[in-house]
């Protein structure tokens, strides 16, 4: 988020990156939002970024199997 904010074009996607890592019930960061108070383009890159997650092949996952 802070990369983008000094670009004037990328505002709203800014915004959607800072909330991305919110949950529904409000236990996320960086403020707390829950439920409908985090906005739509932050949920949706949220279950994207789960997806990902979950899909691709990982650093960190091929170490923590070996063991």
């Amino acid at each position: 988020m802070k990369i983008l904010e000094p670009l004037e074009q990328m505002k709203g996607v800014s915004k959607i990156i800072l909330h991305h890592q919110e949950r529904y019930d409000g236990a996320g960061y960086p403020e707390g939002l829950k439920g409908e108070d985090i906005p739509l383009g932050s949920r949706v890159l949220a279950v994207v970024d789960t997806f990902h997650a979950m899909t691709s092949d990982r650093v960190y996952r091929k170490h923590y199997l070996m063991k």
